[in-house]
């Protein structure tokens, strides 16, 4: 049950404890922040690398590649408060200053037919001021405390793009300060995603370093009685709130049952038409859930991260050069975040009755191909790897999200959930 029936003892010692936690929380943070800028000093840092990232704007195709973040990621903890209660961390955190620094290939597709051109160069994109606020989930291991779900909003701004390239026509190298603020926002929106789940990366690392530092012993003053039943409560609240987001996935899973069609592609010489997205219907929790309870409106937040447990992507023809056959793909790395809003009520009572649904696609890639028609042109495989990562990127990943939100609003809006 959410209002779970804390042993008096518990929730005492619960509310003893959270200042103190809270309080060592941010100052152990900070020395993590510290301790990891004099190691980056002392020994260098290595680059943080993101995926490639395909961009079409009209005729345009630019591609960036190579792309890494230049300096180390450390983060500032501007507050950071603890709920033992219900397991979670209200944060706010920024990052001053994110350089990111790879190299590009653009040309023009009606151009190319008549003069096949290609520039290339280097980019460096600077983002000042990154901010991220929200919820951060943890749970117990073993002894210690470990950070699960993220439930967190970015906000980046003041981005600027700088380009270098070659001129032929005065033999020498160039830099280009694009300072047009909406040409340096739709560079940087394409690598947005990539770099904010990297962000994310560093925060969890930084959050477990802290957490996984902490002892129940450490936090209870060393009552072992205290300990043993923070831990059971829970495991106890994990199976309840799991159990009640297995129930939801399971009602969406048969409203999925059907594939869904997929935009053709035609980039770089390759073909593919007449593609499907299959196994929609596999929905599935990647961990335990957590929860976020609002005894003002007596709203209860359930949020966390699901997969599809098998998704195929299709296509019945694709040509590229003098071959052709049929194409068959699985992404077998695929991410999405689910957010569930229902009332207490309803979640004591197990109603699946729901006041809204939020779902975003994070990944959807790691393609294992299954190629018909390369014979001895087993080379080709890479390129259509290429070509398929950048259409599973954009056009497949908008076209999976807008499917599940889809479910999940029509589940959300088919239940009685206006019954207040």
């Amino acid at each position: 049950m959410i209002y779970e029936e804390f042993d008096p003892s518990l929730d005492e010692a619960i509310q003893l404890a959270t200042p103190e936690f809270g309080s060592n929380l941010k100052r152990r943070f900070t020395n993590v922040g510290v301790s990891q800028s004099m190691r980056n000093c002392k020994n260098g840092c290595t680059p943080t690398k993101l995926e490639d990232t395909f961009i079409r704007d009209g005729q345009n195709r630019i591609q960036l590649k190579n792309i890494e973040i230049a300096d180390a990621l450390v983060s500032r903890m501007n507050e950071i408060i603890p709920n033992l209660k219900e397991r979670h961390l209200r944060i706010s955190a920024d990052w001053y200053n994110i350089t990111l620094k790879g190299t590009y290939q653009m040309f023009n597709t009606s151009q190319m037919k008549l003069l096949p051109v290609i520039s290339t160069g280097d980019f460096v994109i600077s983002i000042e001021d990154t901010v991220a606020h929200g919820v951060v989930g943890f749970t117990t291991a073993g002894e210690a405390l470990q950070a699960t779900n993220f439930d967190i909003e970015y906000d980046a701004e003041n981005v600027s793009v700088e380009v270098e390239y070659f001129n032929n026509l005065k033999n020498a190298k160039e830099r280009n300060c694009i300072k047009d603020q909406e040409i340096g926002n739709t560079i940087a929106k394409h690598i947005r995603n990539d770099l904010y789940l990297k962000l994310e990366e560093s925060l969890r690392k930084n959050l477990n370093e802290v957490l996984m530092d902490y002892n129940l012993m450490e936090i209870f003053n060393d009552n072992a009685e205290i300990s043993n039943k923070y831990r059971n409560m829970v495991g106890s609240s994990e199976r309840v709130t799991n159990t009640f987001v297995d129930k939801v996935l399971a009602e969406v899973n048969k409203r999925n049952r059907i594939s869904i069609n997929l935009p053709s592609i035609s980039e770089s010489g390759f073909v593919a038409q007449t593609g499907k997205l299959a196994h929609l219907q596999t929905l599935c929790r990647r961990r335990n859930f957590s929860k976020i309870i609002n005894k003002q409106n007596g709203y209860v937040t359930l949020f966390g991260e699901i997969e599809l447990g098998k998704c195929l992507v299709t296509y019945e023809y694709w040509s590229f050069w003098i071959l052709h056959g049929f194409l068959k793909a699985e992404a077998t790395n695929n991410r999405m975040r689910l957010r569930l809003t229902t009332t207490t009520s309803n979640f004591l009572r197990a109603e699946l009755i729901f006041n809204d649904a939020h779902l975003r696609v994070l990944t959807f890639g790691n393609l294992e191909l299954d190629v018909s028609g390369m014979g001895i042109f087993n080379w080709i495989e890479e390129q259509i790897r290429a070509v398929l990562n950048n259409a599973f990127k954009t056009d497949v990943t908008r076209n999976l999200g807008d499917k599940l939100r889809k479910s999940f609003q029509q589940f959300v809006q088919g239940s009685p959930k206006k019954r207040q």
